[in-house]
C-alpha cells in the first residue's frame, strides 16, 4: 500500500510547492498550471488512499511521473510568459477581465435569437429520434448518442456552445438579464440531450474561469467549491436520465444508488488510472494512422461513402477500471502522447525513408 501512496504524496508536494510559488508571485490561484494540476492531485490522493477499498486500482508511479513532467512543462511555459508580459503583482480587479466583453452587449439579441432557433432544431431532432425508435427508452441507447454527435445537428450544438459562452461573458454588463437567463438554461438543456457529459462540464469550467479569475483568493476558493458541486450535479443528472430511460429509476433502490456512486467516481478517476496502460499502446500504432482523416475527407469530397474507422487504431476501447465498470479515457495528456508517438512513427518509418528514396532518384 505504501508503494501506491508514496507517489501520490510526492506528486502532491511538488504541485503544492509550485502553486504556492505562483500564488505569491501572481496573487491568484487560477493559472494554467493550477487548473491543470490540482484535479490530478485530488484524483491521485483519493484513488491511492481511499478507492482501493471499493475495488479501484491505484494510479501507477509511471502515470504520476508522466503527468508531473507534463505539468512542469506547463508551469515553465507559464513562468516564462508571465515574465515576458510583466504581470502586475497587485491583485486583479473584476474590471480587468470582464470589461473585455462589454462591447459585445450589442449582439445579445442576435445571440439569444440564434440560440433559441438552433436549440429548437436540435430538440426537434431529439423528438424525431425518440418517436422513430419507439419512445423515451431510446434516450438511454448507445445509438442515440451516436446519432446526435454526427451530422448537421452536431455542428449546430457547437454553435450553441459558442453562443452560450458569449452570452455568459456579456451577462454582467447586460440590462436584459431576465431574458438571457432562460436562454442560457435552455442551451444547457439542449446540450444535455447529446448525452456527452464533457460538453456541459467544459462550459461550466470556462464559465468558472471567467467569473473567478478576477476575484480575490477567498472568492476563488469559493468558486472552486461551487464548480466541484456543479460538476458532480451534472454527472448525476446524466446518470439519472439514463435510469429513467431504462425504467430502472427508484429512490429506494440500493443498486441504483451504487450505480450512481460508482459511475460518478469512475468518470472522475478513470483517466489517470488507465493512463499507465495507454503509455504502452503507441508502440503498436501503424504510422499511417494520422493520415486517415485526410483519406476520409477526400472520399467525402468525391462522394465515396467508404470511411476508414480510425478508432480501433487510436484507442484501446473500453477497459476495466473496477469490477464491472469500464472507461475509454486515458487523460488528455495520454491522447497527446499517442498522437506524438504516431506522428514520430510516421516521419521515422514513412516520410523520411520516402523522401530519401526520392532524393536518390532525383
Amino acid at each position: 500500500m505504501l508503494t501506491d501512496q508514496l507517489p501520490s504524496l510526492v506528486f502532491f508536494l511538488m504541485v503544492l510547492i509550485l502553486t504556492v510559488f505562483d500564488t505569491r508571485r501572481l496573487h491568484t490561484i487560477i493559472t494554467p498550471f493550477t487548473v491543470a494540476a490540482w484535479p490530478f492531485v485530488i484524483i491521485s490522493l483519493t484513488t491511492n488512499f481511499l478507492l482501493g477499498y471499493i475495488g479501484f486500482p491505484a494510479m501507477s508511479m509511471r502515470a504520476h511521473v508522466f503527468l508531473l513532467i507534463n505539468l512542469i512543462i506547463i508551469w515553465i511555459v507559464g513562468y516564462i510568459f508571465s515574465g515576458i508580459y510583466q504581470i502586475n503583482k497587485s491583485p486583479f480587479h473584476s474590471s480587468d477581465v470582464k470589461v473585455i466583453f462589454r462591447p459585445f452587449v450589442k449582439f445579445q439579441y442576435f445571440l439569444m435569437i440564434l440560440s433559441i432557433i438552433l436549440s429548437l432544431v436540435v430538440l426537434y431532432r431529439v423528438y424525431s429520434l425518440i418517436n422513430q425508435f419507439g419512445g423515451w427508452w431510446f434516450f438511454g441507447d448507445e445509438r442515440f448518442e451516436e446519432m446526435m454527435i454526427v451530422g448537421p445537428v452536431a455542428h449546430l450544438i457547437q454553435i450553441i456552445k459558442v453562443c452560450f459562452l458569449l452570452l455568459l461573458f456579456i451577462f454582467p454588463h447586460s440590462k436584459r438579464k431576465i431574458f438571457i437567463i432562460p436562454v442560457l438554461i435552455g442551451s444547457l438543456v439542449t446540450i444535455y440531450f447529446i448525452q456527452v457529459k464533457y460538453h456541459l462540464i467544459w462550459l461550466i469550467v470556462f464559465g468558472f474561469l471567467y467569473l473567478s479569475i478576477s476575484k480575490k483568493l477567498s472568492g476563488q476558493l469559493k468558486g472552486v467549491a461551487l464548480l466541484s458541486f456543479l460538476v458532480i450535479l451534472i454527472m448525476n443528472i446524466f446518470w439519472l436520465g439514463l435510469t429513467f430511460a431504462w425504467g430502472t429509476f427508484s429512490v429506494k433502490s440500493t443498486g441504483m444508488k451504487e450505480y450512481l456512486l460508482y459511475n460518478s467516481i469512475n468518470y472522475f478517476v478513470s483517466g489517470p488510472i488507465l493512463l499507465d496502460r495507454w503509455l504502452n499502446w503507441p508502440g503498436i500504432k501503424p504510422e499511417w494512422t494520422l493520415l486517415t482523416v485526410f483519406y476520409n475527407i477526400g472520399n467525402i469530397l468525391i462522394g465515396n461513402p467508404y470511411r476508414i474507422d480510425f478508432i480501433p487504431l487510436t484507442s484501446h476501447g473500453f477497459l476495466e477500471t473496477a469490477p464491472g465498470i469500464t472507461s475509454n479515457v486515458g487523460t488528455a495528456f495520454g491522447v497527446y502522447f499517442i498522437m506524438f508517438i504516431s506522428l514520430d512513427s510516421f516521419f521515422t518509418n514513412s516520410f523520411f525513408p520516402s523522401f530519401w528514396v526520392i532524393m536518390q532518384i532525383v
